[in-house]
């Protein structure tokens, strides 16, 4: 039986959490940037509206800013708990094995299973359970396996997005329906191209005839 999973730090989610930490710290960095300002603007000696403005401004922003806090202080907790590979993969295992543990598949009531995650050579990292019967760990390292190598569900959103999409297109297109369009249109021109080189003539007579009826109509048109 595998004893544990071996993966690529590709495949952990701290990119994800440093990019979560970055956009928390923008949220905070503009709120009280929008508050100060509002300060500054109000002390700056504008009309008594405007000061009232900018004040209401300034609090609403402040406390947005505080009560954007918490997702804050999550956040940055997050990313120092993934920042070394092995924590991260630790983590992950952690939270795996909780979700195991409330579905009533892993039983931790007798003994205590443990996620132990260590730094390999070249760059990779496993992950392991300690504890827990063997179906158990078993269940757990599947898991952990098909959801390391999965992409994070990437793949199976870009499938839907594009690539089904595109395949649809591509076989309701299988008769040149694009092609055809195009293809009627150049024929279109061809055929007025056709018609209207009936009218050349080479008579005088006939073409001020058709100069003489274009401007009745444009004359019939304009004083409509």
């Amino acid at each position: 039986m595998q004893e544990e999973v071996t993966t690529s730090p590709l495949a952990l989610p701290r990119d994800f959490v440093f990019a979560r930490a970055i956009l928390a710290a923008l949220w905070q960095v503009g709120f009280w940037g929008v508050s100060i300002v509002s300060v500054l603007m109000s002390r700056s000696g504008a009309s008594a509206g405007l000061r009232i403005l900018m004040i209401l401004l300034a609090v609403a922003s402040a406390l947005a800013a505080i009560a954007a806090l918490p997702k804050f202080f999550q956040a940055l907790w997050l990313l120092l708990r993934h920042g070394p590979v092995a924590s991260s993969m630790k983590q992950l295992g952690k939270a795996l094995l909780k979700a195991l543990v409330q579905a009533n598949i892993i039983d931790s009531r007798h003994a205590r299973p443990r996620v132990i995650a260590q730094r390999r050579d070249y760059g990779f990292v496993t992950c392991s359970l300690k504890g827990g019967a063997t179906r158990e760990r078993s269940v757990f390292l599947d898991a952990l396996h098909r959801l390391t190598f999965s992409g994070w569900g990437f793949d199976w959103l870009y499938e839907r997005l594009f690539v089904r999409p595109y395949n649809w297109a591509a076989r309701a297109n299988e008769g040149d329906v694009v092609d055809r369009l195009f293809t009627g249109i150049a024929g279109l021109g061809l055929w007025l191209h056709r018609l209207l080189s009936l009218t050349q003539t080479g008579r005088v007579r006939w073409y001020v005839l058709g100069l003489a009826a274009g401007a009745a109509i444009l004359l019939t048109v304009v004083l409509l």
